[in-house]
């Protein structure tokens, strides 16, 4: 799973591969998954696309999730696997795929899909439930009926609506489960600083056009829970992450839930000395 980040000399923080991470975390929750799929690795230092492959050892799937920052460089990557693996299956998610779906629209997911035909699955936003749901069905070699899925297979595009996903209390913390222990070595063996990222709610309920927040889609907020939070500052604590990022659209829309989470990074920072700095998107009414 790939979720590629870059880091400058002059500011050496990356971040976590929070969203592969938490996609992994909730697919491991099935065991018809856990029993039939193993992850080889987290990809997130940008390294030449040639000393990616050949560190990979014939895969079955790679799941990308793009961004601005990674996008060509993760297309550039997916098309030389699929060239030194054919039968690798390429699966994309992340705010960079199309999100419009209408085939009469010129700019859709289906024109996205055939200009890069190495691609073989497009996740529509959220990814936990799509993922799982095509890890499963490609035991059985079908996927057509995904929500959130887009993909053309014999010249034909299908696509499915996608769902929010509103189970947020059913989502493990990468953090607390250990699946990002050795990208903290790796991160260390570079002299790189990792950004602690953190989820404390999902959705917003305003429509600016220019933010990828901005749909109807996310309108509706929901919070996951506290304690997983806690748990996720802990570990940023004793595994001494300097910077935590909330990857909410609006922290500090929820006052009092939001000043306990404060609360509780700053009574790390006296416990530990660590997180040192926090960040995040400000809700639009402070």
């Amino acid at each position: 799973l790939a979720q590629f980040t870059y880091a400058q000399e002059e500011t050496p923080y990356i971040y976590f591969p929070y969203s592969v991470g938490t996609i992994w975390a909730y697919a491991q929750t099935n065991p018809i998954i856990t029993a039939n799929y193993t992850l080889a690795k987290f990809l997130m230092l940008t390294k030449p696309i040639e000393e990616v492959v050949a560190s990979l050892d014939n895969p079955y799937l790679i799941g990308f999730s793009i961004y601005v920052w990674n996008t060509e460089y993760s297309i550039q990557l997916a098309r030389a696997i699929k060239h030194r693996w054919p039968s690798c299956i390429t699966v994309f998610g992340g705010s960079n795929v199309p999100k419009n779906t209408d085939p009469s629209i010129e700019e859709n997911t289906s024109v996205w899909l055939e200009r890069h035909p190495f691609i073989d699955y497009a996740v529509i936003n959220e990814g936990e439930q799509a993922f799982t749901d095509l890890l499963l069905q490609l035991l059985d070699t079908n996927a057509d009926s995904i929500a959130g899925l887009a993909y053309i297979k014999n010249g034909t595009y299908y696509h499915s609506p996608p769902n929010r996903f509103l189970r947020l209390s059913e989502l493990p913390s990468p953090y607390v489960l250990g699946l990002f222990d050795d990208l903290m070595l790796e991160a260390k063996e570079n002299n790189l600083i990792l950004n602690g990222l953190i989820e404390t709610n999902r959705g917003c309920p305003y429509q600016c056009t220019f933010c990828d927040w901005g749909t109807l889609t996310y309108q509706k907020v929901k919070q996951l829970e506290l304690d997983r939070v806690y748990s996720d500052i802990t570990s940023f604590a004793e595994n001494e992450v300097e910077l935590v990022t909330t990857a909410d659209a609006n922290f500090g829309i929820y006052v009092d839930r939001d000043n306990l989470i404060i609360d509780h990074i700053c009574a790390e920072n006296t416990r530990t000395g660590w997180p040192k700095i926090f960040d995040g998107s400000w809700a639009k009414n402070l």
